[in-house]
């Protein structure tokens, strides 16, 4: 894990070097921790959830898609049963379990008693749990509170167990749990990648808390509202008018006039420089977009074969290799900048190479989080307090505003 330690460092440490970040988030969900952010970082824009930015784009695409036997199965069941019936399981692509810990999940959710629908992964079809996870029979999401899928259960006006395994998971635990009071905790506790140290939650936890989680009364319905409340504010963002929308023209005009340059005189391009998971998205691609696509050799980096992204990995140690070889691309993709001499670079954080490689072309580099600003700033704070972590079993990390 230290190469992947020393990424998330460097990523760190030229966050404040960037013209400005993006996050996948919206003002009203986090009103308190987005304005502090701003106020520690400086330009900040929140712009999400992007999934529903291009949502008729999206939906048609899954439209025109052929469902395999199995889902078309699935969604048949769904539609047979009660709105919000259904407890909906999916633990994002990158997460592991161990055998032990599947089989003490299935005994504890076959005890509760509620009927559930559980993805495992799906290699290349992330739009088959989408699908399902926005059916009107879904009541509840146990999610591994990776953010992308934490916003689309938020987006869909779920209700969450929450289950995080490591990284930012934690962090985004707290507010589903603690401030916006949509979550129930299954009481996962260590943070770690390796999933043979990781603690068996036993399956009396699993159902107690599936039960606790669904059962009624004044806490659960109250979960039901602020979930059902926060969908609707989700979609009112990304609307014309609404909070991430303004955000968007925002960042563009300022873009604009740094540059000096009055873009809208001619059509505009953008390109995108894509990994090979490219063949994921580019359905969902604009036909003003050009993709540019560069790869990385699986074989030179002892990874599954075509591997794309993190939902590839088969074993813990190849987390390490994958950061290795997004760390080769930074030939190639210096060349697509040479040849294309972009006005501005949005990349993803655990990208930062990019960094050098745009202030030696004097290219504008912004950064898009793939998580919400409570997390980010409490990691960041974490990092100032390694020390006393290390000392103490716990600490508060100052001058959050809640």
């Amino acid at each position: 894990m230290e190469f992947i330690m020393e990424t998330l460092k460097e990523a760190v440490e030229v966050e404040v070097k960037n013209y400005g970040m993006l996050m996948n988030s919206f003002y009203e969900l986090e009103s308190e921790y987005a304005d502090h952010h701003r106020g520690r970082v400086g330009r900040v824009w929140n712009v999400g959830p992007v999934a529903l930015c291009n949502k008729e784009v999206i939906d048609k695409s899954t439209r025109d898609r052929e469902y395999p036997a199995s889902i078309n199965e699935c969604l048949k069941w769904l539609d047979k049963r009660p709105t919000g019936s259904i407890l909906y399981m999916c633990f994002g692509s990158g997460s592991i379990f161990s055998i032990e810990q599947l089989r003490e999940m299935a005994l504890g959710l076959e005890a509760s008693r509620h009927p559930f629908v559980w993805v495992m992964q799906n290699e290349g079809n992330d739009w088959i749990p989408t699908a399902i996870l926005n059916h009107d029979a879904v009541g509840g999401f146990v999610t591994h509170c990776g953010w992308n899928s934490s916003l689309e259960g938020i987006s869909a006006g779920l209700r969450m167990v929450t289950w995080p395994l490591f990284a930012y998971q934690f962090c985004n635990e707290k507010p589903l749990v603690e401030i916006l009071k949509i979550g129930v905790m299954v009481g996962s506790k260590v943070n770690t990648f390796n999933m043979e140290t990781r603690p068996i939650v036993k399956p009396a936890v699993v159902e107690n808390d599936v039960r606790r989680f669904l059962r009624g009364g004044m806490e659960a319905n109250e979960r039901r509202r602020r979930a059902k409340q926060l969908g609707e504010m989700a979609i009112r963002a990304v609307d014309k008018g609404g909070s991430s929308y303004e955000e968007i023209e925002n960042l563009m005009n300022e873009l604009i006039d740094q540059k000096k340059r009055i873009m809208m005189e001619e059509r505009t391009s953008v390109s995108m420089v894509l990994l090979l998971n490219a063949t994921i998205i580019r359905p969902n691609i604009d036909d003003s977009v050009h993709p540019h696509i560069i790869m990385f050799s699986s074989i030179k980096f002892s990874l599954p074969d075509r591997c794309k992204n993190n939902s590839f990995i088969l074993f813990y140690d190849q987390h390490k290799n994958l950061f290795k070889a997004f760390s080769s691309l930074h030939r190639p993709f210096d060349y697509v900048l040479r040849d294309l001499n972009p006005n501005c670079v949005l990349t993803n954080m655990f990208f930062p190479w990019t960094y050098h490689i745009s202030i030696v072309r004097g290219i504008v580099r912004l950064v898009f989080q793939c998580t919400n600003n409570f997390a980010l700033y409490a990691m960041s704070a974490f990092e100032c307090c390694r020390l006393l972590v290390d000392k103490f079993k716990s600490i508060v990390l100052p001058n959050l505003p809640q």
